[in-house]
């Protein structure tokens, strides 16, 4: 089959690959002339390390990031809201800290490698069906000639793409109020080592410190970096660059004061990138021929840093639906797909929703209310589990049995039971059926 693939993000290329390697033809189309390693930290899952093994890329991604355990979250005061512990779902369940670029890197050098035909530089801007008896797609840049034909057209161009399709499914995008600065500094001492740590104040202040590893490998750093995340309303963030970097790193401090050797090296508060989210649905994933994956079609607040996760478990289920033997037709696949994302992008779209003012928002007694009701419902072993298998990525409801029913893989294994200075063959896989 004839694909082409419009954005080569963490979906794109991740389905290039699967696709390829199936034997597929792969046109994979991105807008930017030199894709490269750019961006934040992100926090890879135990659903997207099983997409990456899976890939054959998990070692190499593995090598680059920081080993994270558990997430903390305190109050300014230091007093302790919630701490979430992946061993307390397996003794060797675990997420790791990553920069953004660290991965693509892996990824987009994997698929150059491939028989791939990666055209960037490239903006496809609209996309109609062929007039041709065996259907399709017809594709146009942005400068209106034609690029390409193919018999599957995937739209993974991310949270704001722009292209114009006809006829195609009703997508909804909506800015939130809320973004993030952000930077990757260096933390040699490795102060924010193992968790994911989150200062809050309130619904309006949040401070945020990832460990994300070495970075990509391009860089050749050996230095453990932290990525840092300040909270802040998208209207006010030129008025918080206004007043400069000691009266915000003051702030900073006084909500982490062990944080004062990392944000020390900042010089201005233009070392810190703001980024805005949006809100992105869809009324279905499919259509003739046509289907949407990733952001362009769920982006939504990284409060439960599910993105990237969520990005390549899209590419994964739906290379396994293209290749599969049954159903016959493309339709028929396309729609096996979106049945079968169905229940865990609704799940996370509406936890998004619901826990994001708690966090990022001007109502100011959800934070109260945040204090005082996660210590204590956290310490039900039922709603406890909920929490801990959303933040790993594997919920499909809100039921016990509503979850992904995924192993993990042995890669996964040996790196942390090295970093915990255990055996690897002391590892037992506690699903083994579904490997």
């Amino acid at each position: 089959m004839n694909v082409g693939i419009i954005g080569a993000g963490y979906a794109g290329t991740a389905l290039a690959l699967f696709l390829a390697r199936a034997g597929h033809r792969v046109s994979l189309y991105e807008r930017v002339p030199e894709p490269g390693p750019v961006g934040a930290g992100i926090l890879l899952q135990p659903t997207g390390m099983c997409v990456l093994d899976a890939l054959g890329l998990l070692d190499a991604v593995l090598e680059r990031g920081a080993l994270v355990r558990e997430l903390v979250i305190r109050r300014e005061t230091q007093r302790r809201v919630m701490t979430l512990a992946y061993s307390d779902m397996d003794e060797l369940s675990f997420a790791q800290g990553m920069h953004r670029g660290a991965l693509y890197e892996v990824l987009l050098r994997a698929a150059q490698r491939q028989d791939i035909a990666l055209d960037c530089g490239c903006e496809i801007a609209r996309a109609r069906p062929s007039n041709g008896a065996s259907g399709g797609w017809r594709l146009w840049d942005a400068a209106g000639a034609l690029a390409g034909e193919h018999e599957l057209l995937v739209v993974a161009g991310g949270a704001h793409s722009a292209l114009d399709v006809s006829p195609a499914p009703a997508r909804h995008s909506k800015e939130y109020p809320w973004g993030a600065a952000w930077g990757v500094l260096p933390d040699p001492e490795r102060i924010f080592a193992g968790a994911l740590h989150q200062r809050v104040r309130g619904t309006r202040r949040m401070l945020g410190f990832l460990p994300t590893g070495l970075g990509p490998r391009s860089a050749r750093n050996q230095t453990p970096l932290v990525s840092v995340f300040w909270s802040l309303q998208r209207d006010t963030a030129l008025a918080w660059r206004e007043q400069g970097i000691d009266a915000w790193r003051d702030e900073a401090l006084s909500m982490a004061p062990e944080a004062a050797p990392v944000l020390a090296q900042l010089r201005t508060l233009d070392d810190l990138v703001f980024t805005s989210y949006a809100d992105v649905s869809i009324a279905r994933l499919n259509g003739r021929a046509l289907v949407y994956v990733g952001d362009a079609a769920h982006a939504m607040s990284p409060q439960l840093g599910q993105g990237a996760n969520l990005a390549l478990l899209d590419a994964w289920v739906l290379a396994r639906c293209l290749t599969a033997p049954e159903p016959r037709t493309l339709d028929e696949r396309l729609h096996r797909f979106a049945s079968q994302r169905a229940a865990h992008l609704d799940y996370y779209q509406w936890a998004t929703r619901f826990l994001t003012p708690f966090f990022q928002s001007g109502y100011s007694g959800l934070g109260l209310l945040r204090d005082l009701a996660m210590p204590v419902v956290t310490r039900f072993p039922l709603f406890r589990r909920l929490m801990l298998e959303s933040m790993a990525g594997v919920r499909t409801g809100l039921l016990p049995k509503q979850r992904l029913n995924l192993a993990q893989p042995p890669a996964a294994a040996r790196w942390v039971a090295a970093a915990l200075g255990r055996s690897a063959h002391e590892w037992r896989d506690p699903h083994p059926q579904t490997r």
